[in-house]
């Protein structure tokens, strides 16, 4: 992830909370209790759907939790939107971004569409500062433009002008979208059917519910290790794989080695 290295050369000061599984989706429980040490004044990286790596979306009501941590303790929240349209749709991966900015003062949002729009080698997407007053705003253009002319002086046109041609005629665009999302999505499923079916440790039924492109597979750097030199099947060795760089042709496969390299004790299957 790019989070922490561009903060760091940044001269901020960094500290990570957890956010892994939990009995119904999200940990919210383990998030919060380690943004307990977050300070007024401090910036919540939280991703606004799709988590990467782990795929791991908040809930609503667990988004009402953050809006309020934020609220009752003078927290920024940063919502990275790398992958909207990729969970459950165009409009509804906003809805966490739309509850924080109705609760909250000031959001602060990176937007990119480098997934959503194909459009990755371009760099194209947005900065945007939801603040309290509209006087204020004129400084915080000002200050954006400042850092923007020191980081790479002038941005790309090309994939503005794709983004713009899009966005005012968008039926195409979301319908392919939409098409994508629905193909993840099916990949999820079965692969959770097939692993359900060769009975694999239970923890890999997470996959089902989790959203995006990616997840982090209950693995250790072991058996990832195990996975491509016997498999061929590559992850990170922190267990992080792109579902949605499998065909549905791979899935068995996929399913038949996560199998081989996992322990045996929590096991399920079909009744």
């Amino acid at each position: 992830m790019n989070h922490r290295p561009i903060m760091t050369a940044a001269g901020l000061r960094v500290r990570s909370f957890r956010w892994q599984e939990g009995a119904a989706g999200l940990d919210i429980e383990a998030a919060i209790a380690d943004l307990d040490a977050a300070q007024e004044g401090d910036v919540v990286l939280l991703h606004g759907c799709c988590h990467n790596p782990t795929g791991i979306d908040p809930s609503i009501e667990q988004w009402r939790q953050f809006a309020e941590l934020c609220k009752g303790r003078g927290l920024v929240p940063l919502v990275d939107m790398a992958y909207q349209g990729f969970g459950d749709g165009v409009e509804h991966d906003a809805a966490g971004l739309r509850l924080l900015s109705n609760v909250l003062d000031t959001v602060l949002v990176a937007a990119s569409c480098s997934k959503n729009m194909g459009l990755y080698c371009e760099r194209t997407g947005a900065a945007m500062v939801i603040a309290p007053d509209a006087g204020l705003l004129s400084n915080i253009r000002a200050t954006l433009e400042r850092i923007t002319r020191a980081n790479y002086s002038m941005p790309p046109e090309h994939g503005a002008a794709i983004a713009s041609c899009l966005f005012e005629s968008p039926q195409t665009w979301l319908s392919e979208l939409e098409a994508c999302r629905r193909r993840v999505a099916e990949i999820r499923r079965d692969l959770s059917d097939m692993l359900l079916d060769l009975r694999a440790p239970a923890e890999y039924q997470a996959l089902r519910n989790q959203k995006g492109m990616f997840s982090l597979l209950p693995l250790d750097s072991h058996q990832m290790n195990r996975l491509r030199e016997e498999f061929g099947v590559y992850g990170t060795a922190s267990g992080r794989i792109n579902i949605a760089g499998l065909l549905p042709s791979q899935v068995g496969r996929l399913a038949e080695a996560l199998r081989s390299v996992s322990r045996a004790p929590k096991l399920v299957g079909r009744h």
